[in-house]
């Protein structure tokens, strides 16, 4: 599967996911933090796929008009084998869903969902998606002070009852079965 279908297909969950559970949430802005101080920090220091270099690709049109309404910022990459999509937020929010979720929804099937730990002890949530191609997906949340979640609901009402002013990174990554680690 070629990287542009792999970021469509990924989109295409996450938009669909949104669009069904968020209609009736009040739309609120992220707090202090700047959409440059956000870009700066792409390249995120904690990040580090195969010690491969990531490159930023473009959001579409479709993907700009949901990141308009999306609590925090949203930027998408590769790494020439996967496709990351990472979304940045201050306030909790339900527009953070599962691709796990978001993939059954579009009629994947779905199977070995799995915690996964890899060697800088990030815990990650995969699980494989077929629906004429095998993908495998990974998520994470983690925040800049050393949390990290591997389901959304937990992250959600944690950091919803907590009320901390901490900043969360939700990166999905999608990567043909072919090219997964």
């Amino acid at each position: 599967m070629k990287t542009s279908q792999l970021s469509q297909v990924l989109f295409v969950c996450i938009m669909l996911a949104c669009a069904s559970r968020t209609w009736w949430l009040p739309s609120h802005r992220v707090g202090t933090t700047s959409k440059t101080q956000i870009e700066q920090n792409w390249a995120f220091a904690q990040w580090n796929v195969k010690q491969k270099n990531l490159y930023k690709l473009p959001l579409s049109s479709l993907e700009q008009r949901f990141a308009a309404n999306f609590p925090g910022h949203i930027a998408r990459f590769t790494d020439g084998d996967a496709i990351l999509v990472v979304r940045h937020t201050t306030k909790p929010t339900r527009m953070l869903h599962s691709a796990l979720d978001c993939y059954r929804g579009l009629g994947y099937q779905v199977t070995q969902p799995r915690v996964v730990e890899n060697n800088q002890h990030q815990r990650w949530r995969c699980f494989n998606a077929s629906k004429g191609q095998s993908l495998q997906v990974c998520e994470r949340i983690f925040d800049n002070q050393g949390g990290q979640w591997t389901d959304v609901s937990a992250w959600y009402w944690e950091s919803l009852f907590k009320q901390n002013n901490k900043e969360w990174w939700a990166i999905t990554k999608v990567t043909g079965i072919n090219n997964a680690i």
